[in-house]
């Protein structure tokens, strides 16, 4: 992340909710890839509000 921040890039998203017309497509062609194994889907679920600041920086350190 720091890194990032360093070489001055710039991450933009979208939302999803703007591509509607897409989203018959995305569901066929992202179905496949989770059935191959080719997209993964990873989350961090933690409880408490006290446990915050540990899922924020272990989401941070996937981007290393």
């Amino acid at each position: 992340m720091w890194l990032m921040v360093g070489k001055q890039l710039t991450l933009r998203g979208f939302l999803a909710n703007s591509h509607s017309d897409l989203r018959p497509e995305f569901v066929a062609t992202a179905s496949g890839w989770l059935r191959d194994g080719s997209l993964v889907a990873r989350e961090t679920v933690v409880e408490g509000r006290r446990s915050g600041g540990g899922a924020g920086s272990s989401i941070a350190r996937r981007w290393r």
